[in-house]
């Protein structure tokens, strides 16, 4: 039982700031089923309690930092948050690339064989429409 709240305390500690720190989000971020995470389950295992408690606390913090941060923090805060979207959307971007240029070396060597296996049986195999 101290095994899972350790755990979980330790990915609520490693949790992104940026990202807002949910029973659900927590779980997505652990690997774990957010099913395993609900508060209808407090009854049956009273130690989620604690994280419950633990993830409510940062989050009415979060909640008074915001009401008393300056315009111009505000304006960094979100700053930043668009810049870490931005890199995770062109990380990605560039993921997509590198599989689709993949994809068309991969069909560029699949016609090459297909077009000596014709030349070397003599067959005329139909071409697909394009």
């Amino acid at each position: 039982m101290s095994n899972i709240i350790d755990e979980y305390l330790n990915g609520i500690k490693s949790f992104p700031k940026n990202k807002k720190l949910s029973p659900s989000s927590l779980c997505k971020f652990l690997d774990k089923d957010p099913a395993s995470l609900k508060r209808s389950r407090i009854e049956k295992y009273p130690y989620l309690q604690i994280i419950f408690d633990t993830i409510d606390d940062i989050n009415d913090n979060k909640q008074d930092n915001k009401k008393n941060e300056s315009p111009l923090e505000r304006e960094k805060r979100i700053k930043e948050n668009y810049r870490d979207e931005r890199d995770t959307y062109e990380k990605q971007l560039k993921e997509a690339y590198t599989r689709e240029v993949a994809l068309i070396n991969r069909i560029d060597e699949l016609e090459r064989a297909l077009e000596a296996y014709e030349n070397q049986s003599h067959l005329k195999l139909n071409k697909p429409r394009k």
